[in-house]
Protein backbone atom coordinates (compact mmCIF):
# COMPACT_ATOMS: atom_id res chain seq x y z
CA UNK A 1 0.00 0.00 0.00
CA UNK A 2 2.75 2.96 0.67
CA UNK A 3 5.34 0.73 -0.84
CA UNK A 4 8.32 3.17 1.13
CA UNK A 5 10.79 -0.09 0.92
CA UNK A 6 10.40 0.52 -2.59
CA UNK A 7 10.87 4.14 -2.45
CA UNK A 8 13.60 4.31 0.13
CA UNK A 9 15.07 0.94 -0.36
CA UNK A 10 18.38 0.18 -1.78
CA UNK A 11 19.25 1.66 -5.29
CA UNK A 12 17.15 3.93 -6.88
CA UNK A 13 14.77 2.02 -8.63
CA UNK A 14 11.58 2.40 -6.52
CA UNK A 15 12.36 6.78 -7.04
CA UNK A 16 12.79 6.53 -10.86
CA UNK A 17 10.00 4.42 -11.21
CA UNK A 18 7.81 7.21 -9.45
CA UNK A 19 9.38 9.19 -11.37
CA UNK A 20 8.46 7.55 -14.73
CA UNK A 21 4.96 7.37 -13.27
CA UNK A 22 4.55 10.79 -12.74
CA UNK A 23 6.37 11.47 -16.19
CA UNK A 24 3.37 9.59 -17.75
CA UNK A 25 0.25 10.78 -15.52
CA UNK A 26 1.45 14.24 -16.67
CA UNK A 27 1.80 13.81 -20.25
CA UNK A 28 -2.05 12.27 -19.92
CA UNK A 29 -3.62 14.50 -17.69
CA UNK A 30 -1.78 17.63 -18.29
CA UNK A 31 -0.64 17.62 -21.81
CA UNK A 32 0.59 21.61 -22.24
CA UNK A 33 2.40 21.36 -19.10
CA UNK A 34 4.68 18.01 -20.09
CA UNK A 35 4.79 18.97 -23.67
CA UNK A 36 6.37 22.96 -22.62
CA UNK A 37 9.03 20.99 -20.02
CA UNK A 38 9.61 17.97 -23.00
CA UNK A 39 10.35 21.01 -25.33
CA UNK A 40 12.91 22.14 -23.48
CA UNK A 41 14.25 19.12 -22.49
CA UNK A 42 13.17 19.17 -18.74
CA UNK A 43 11.85 16.06 -17.26
CA UNK A 44 11.02 15.28 -13.98
CA UNK A 45 14.34 13.72 -13.49
CA UNK A 46 14.94 17.68 -12.70
CA UNK A 47 12.31 19.08 -11.05
CA UNK A 48 10.48 15.96 -9.26
CA UNK A 49 13.62 14.99 -6.70
CA UNK A 50 13.01 17.66 -4.08
CA UNK A 51 9.64 16.43 -3.43
CA UNK A 52 8.87 13.05 -3.98
CA UNK A 53 11.40 11.33 -1.46
CA UNK A 54 9.79 13.51 1.45
CA UNK A 55 6.11 13.56 0.02
CA UNK A 56 6.01 16.84 -0.04
CA UNK A 57 6.68 17.34 3.82
CA UNK A 58 9.96 18.97 3.37
CA UNK A 59 8.52 21.83 1.27
CA UNK A 60 5.36 22.53 3.57
CA UNK A 61 4.58 24.72 6.51
CA UNK A 62 4.00 22.58 9.15
CA UNK A 63 0.36 22.14 9.25
CA UNK A 64 0.52 21.59 5.45
CA UNK A 65 2.74 18.63 6.04
CA UNK A 66 0.50 17.12 8.90
CA UNK A 67 -2.41 17.25 6.40
CA UNK A 68 -0.37 15.51 3.68
CA UNK A 69 1.39 12.47 5.78
CA UNK A 70 -2.89 11.96 6.95
CA UNK A 71 -3.76 11.86 3.37
CA UNK A 72 -0.93 9.91 2.44
CA UNK A 73 -1.53 7.57 5.65
CA UNK A 74 -4.74 7.08 4.10
CA UNK A 75 -4.55 6.67 0.77
CA UNK A 76 -1.21 4.76 0.32
CA UNK A 77 1.43 5.37 -2.44
CA UNK A 78 -1.02 6.64 -5.10
CA UNK A 79 -1.23 9.81 -3.64
CA UNK A 80 2.27 11.08 -4.00
CA UNK A 81 1.67 11.22 -8.22
CA UNK A 82 -1.79 12.62 -7.49
CA UNK A 83 -0.06 15.63 -5.20
CA UNK A 84 2.33 16.18 -7.77
CA UNK A 85 0.10 16.31 -10.61
CA UNK A 86 -2.02 18.63 -8.46
CA UNK A 87 0.66 20.78 -7.67
CA UNK A 88 1.41 21.24 -11.88
CA UNK A 89 -2.08 22.15 -12.67
CA UNK A 90 -1.94 24.38 -9.42
CA UNK A 91 1.00 26.24 -10.87
CA UNK A 92 -0.27 26.22 -14.06
CA UNK A 93 -0.48 29.24 -15.65
CA UNK A 94 3.30 30.63 -13.93
CA UNK A 95 5.32 27.28 -15.61
CA UNK A 96 3.58 28.30 -18.90
CA UNK A 97 4.67 31.48 -18.96
CA UNK A 98 7.90 31.27 -17.34
CA UNK A 99 10.92 29.29 -19.29
CA UNK A 100 11.70 25.89 -17.77
CA UNK A 101 14.72 26.18 -15.80
CA UNK A 102 12.22 28.47 -13.47
CA UNK A 103 9.64 25.02 -12.62
CA UNK A 104 12.19 24.58 -9.22
CA UNK A 105 11.58 27.97 -8.11
CA UNK A 106 7.65 28.04 -9.33
CA UNK A 107 7.24 24.39 -7.14
CA UNK A 108 9.33 25.77 -4.29
CA UNK A 109 7.42 29.26 -4.03
CA UNK A 110 4.12 27.64 -4.45
CA UNK A 111 5.10 24.97 -1.79
CA UNK A 112 5.47 27.72 0.86
CA UNK A 113 2.30 29.65 -0.07
CA UNK A 114 0.03 27.16 -1.02
CA UNK A 115 -3.84 27.13 -0.65
CA UNK A 116 -4.03 23.85 0.45
CA UNK A 117 -8.03 23.50 -0.40
CA UNK A 118 -7.52 24.36 -3.43
CA UNK A 119 -4.34 21.83 -3.82
CA UNK A 120 -6.04 18.90 -2.47
CA UNK A 121 -9.15 20.01 -4.51
CA UNK A 122 -7.26 19.80 -7.83
CA UNK A 123 -5.01 16.33 -6.41
CA UNK A 124 -8.19 14.87 -6.28
CA UNK A 125 -9.61 15.63 -9.77
CA UNK A 126 -7.33 13.55 -11.06
CA UNK A 127 -8.34 9.68 -11.95
CA UNK A 128 -5.11 7.96 -10.71
CA UNK A 129 -5.84 4.78 -9.21
CA UNK A 130 -3.91 2.31 -7.61
CA UNK A 131 -4.61 -0.28 -11.18
CA UNK A 132 -3.51 2.95 -13.39
CA UNK A 133 -0.37 3.12 -11.23
CA UNK A 134 0.39 -0.98 -11.66
CA UNK A 135 0.09 -0.65 -14.75
CA UNK A 136 3.08 2.22 -15.28
CA UNK A 137 4.93 0.63 -13.01
CA UNK A 138 4.94 -3.01 -14.60
CA UNK A 139 5.36 -1.17 -18.25
CA UNK A 140 8.59 0.74 -16.39
CA UNK A 141 10.28 -2.56 -15.15
CA UNK A 142 9.56 -3.63 -18.64
CA UNK A 143 11.11 -1.07 -19.92
CA UNK A 144 14.25 -1.37 -17.70
CA UNK A 145 14.48 -4.81 -18.29
CA UNK A 146 14.81 -4.26 -22.11
CA UNK A 147 17.25 -1.72 -21.61
CA UNK A 148 19.50 -3.88 -19.46
CA UNK A 149 19.17 -6.75 -22.23
CA UNK A 150 19.67 -4.09 -24.94
CA UNK A 151 23.18 -3.20 -23.45
CA UNK A 152 23.88 -6.41 -22.55
CA UNK A 153 23.25 -7.70 -26.29
CA UNK A 154 25.81 -5.00 -27.39
CA UNK A 155 28.59 -5.96 -24.93
CA UNK A 156 28.29 -9.38 -26.34
CA UNK A 157 28.27 -8.08 -29.57
CA UNK A 158 31.17 -5.74 -28.95
CA UNK A 159 33.18 -8.77 -27.29
CA UNK A 160 32.23 -10.88 -30.52
CA UNK A 161 33.85 -8.39 -32.80
CA UNK A 162 36.81 -7.58 -30.87
CA UNK A 163 37.56 -11.17 -30.81
CA UNK A 164 36.90 -11.69 -34.25
CA UNK A 165 39.47 -8.53 -34.93
CA UNK A 166 42.24 -10.37 -32.68
CA UNK A 167 41.52 -13.41 -34.60
CA UNK A 168 42.11 -11.79 -38.16
CA UNK A 169 44.87 -9.88 -37.01
CA UNK A 170 47.89 -10.77 -38.72
CA UNK A 171 50.48 -12.49 -35.39
CA UNK A 172 53.69 -11.60 -35.06
CA UNK A 173 56.17 -13.60 -36.66
CA UNK A 174 59.44 -13.54 -36.22
CA UNK A 175 61.99 -14.18 -38.71
CA UNK A 176 63.91 -17.07 -37.97
CA UNK A 177 67.74 -15.29 -37.42
CA UNK A 178 70.40 -16.78 -39.36
CA UNK A 179 73.09 -18.76 -37.46
CA UNK A 180 75.59 -16.56 -40.21
CA UNK A 181 75.07 -13.21 -39.30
Amino acid sequence: LYKLRQLYGPGVGGFLMMMYQVDRLAAEFLPEISAHLAAHHYGTEVYAPPFIPSLFVGRLPRNAGARILDIFLCEGDSIISRLFLGLLKYCEDQILAAEPEKILDILNKACDTVDMQQWLWLTFTFPVTQESLETLEREYWEKVQAERLTEQLAQEEEARLQQEELEHCPSYVASPTSPNT
